[in-house]
C-alpha cells in the first residue's frame, strides 16, 4: 500500500455527515468531523464496468463503518481537486477505489482497487484496510429526488458537481453546476417545472445567439437537434438552450449524472453552430 499525501482546497467545502453518498470533497468534510476513513468510488458515464461495480459490488462498502463518496472523474470543482487527486495517485482506470485516512488539510491512502474486483474480494480487502469486521447486512442509501428540492441538491452534491442554488419567486429551485474542459468553463441548470413531473437539464448558450444569426444558422440548429434527440435546442425571446427534460419520478443519481454529461457534450459538440462568430 502506498503512503502518498494529498492537499485539497477546502474553500466552501462543509457538509453534514447525515447527508447520503457524498462528492469526494463533501465526504473528505464528513470524514473529518466524523472521525472516519473516506472511501472514494471513481467512476466514468457510460462505462459499463462501472456500471456494473456499481450495481454488484459497491453496496459493500456501506456496511462498514466509513464515509463513501462517489466522484465522478469527468466532474471537478472549481479549484480542479478532483483531476489534482487523480493525477497525484495515478488513477488510471476505472471503476477505482481509494480508501484515505483524513487529517485537516490532507488525507493518507491506506488502501485501493484499481479496476473491476468481485464483491467478495472487494468486502474482504476493504474489511481488512479499515481494519474492521465484514459486514453480514449492507443498506446502501436511498437515491432519487422525489420532487424535492433539497434532496435534488443532496443528490447533485453527491455526484461530485460544483452546484450554486439561485431560488425563483414562485417556482422551484434552479441549480447551476459548473464544469471544466480544458481552458474552458461552461454551466448547466437544472430545475424542475411546475408541476414537478419533470426535471429540466439545459445549457444557457447566450442572449440572443439565435436570432443575431441568419436564418440558415436557425435551420441547421433545428435539423441538428433531430440528430441529438432527445437533447434539443429551444429558445425564448432572450436566450437560445440546448435542453433535456427527464420523468421525475424515474430519476436517480446515475440517470441524473448521465443526462448532465449528455447536455455537456452536446453544447460543446455544436459550439461551431450557435456560437456567433464562431
Amino acid at each position: 500500500m502506498r503512503n502518498a499525501l494529498f492537499s485539497l482546497l477546502l474553500a466552501g467545502a462543509a457538509l453534514s455527515s447525515a447527508k447520503p453518498e457524498p462528492g469526494m470533497m463533501d465526504g473528505y468534510s464528513a470524514a473529518l468531523d466524523s472521525n472516519k476513513a473516506l472511501v472514494v468510488y471513481f467512476f466514468q458515464d457510460r462505462n459499463p464496468e462501472c456500471a456494473r461495480f456499481e450495481r454488484e459490488v459497491l453496496p459493500a462498502a456501506y456496511g462498514y463503518d466509513a464515509v463513501v463518496a462517489r466522484q465522478n472523474a469527468s466532474m471537478d470543482d472549481a479549484n480542479g481537486n478532483v483531476a489534482k487527486v487523480i493525477a497525484n495517485h495515478k488513477v488510471h482506470v476505472f471503476p477505482s477505489v481509494l480508501v484515505f485516512s483524513c487529517k485537516p488539510g490532507t488525507v493518507t491512502e491506506i488502501g485501493r482497487f484499481d479496476g473491476f474486483v468481485d464483491a467478495d474480494t472487494f468486502r474482504t480487502r476493504l474489511g481488512e484496510v479499515l481494519g474492521q469486521d465484514a459486514p453480514k447486512q449492507v443498506t446502501v442509501p436511498a437515491a432519487g429526488p422525489h420532487a424535492d428540492d433539497a434532496a435534488l441538491e443532496r443528490m447533485l452534491k453527491a455526484q461530485g458537481f460544483a452546484v450554486t442554488a439561485k431560488a425563483t419567486p414562485d417556482g422551484p429551485t434552479v441549480y447551476r453546476v459548473d464544469f471544466r474542459r480544458g481552458d474552458k468553463q461552461y454551466f448547466l441548470n437544472i430545475a424542475y417545472a411546475g408541476s414537478r413531473k419533470v426535471l429540466w437539464v439545459w445549457a444557457p448558450l447566450g442572449e440572443k445567439e439565435a436570432r443575431r444569426g441568419d436564418a440558415a444558422r436557425l435551420q441547421k440548429l433545428l435539423e441538428k437537434s433531430w440528430d441529438l434527440a432527445p437533447i434539443h435546442f429551444q429558445m425564448d425571446e432572450v436566450l437560445l438552450s440546448l435542453a433535456l427534460a427527464l420523468d421525475a419520478g424515474s430519476v436517480d443519481a446515475t440517470r441524473l449524472a448521465d443526462a448532465a454529461q449528455k447536455v455537456l457534450d452536446g453544447m460543446i459538440e455544436t459550439e461551431p453552430l450557435w456560437r456567433i462568430g464562431a
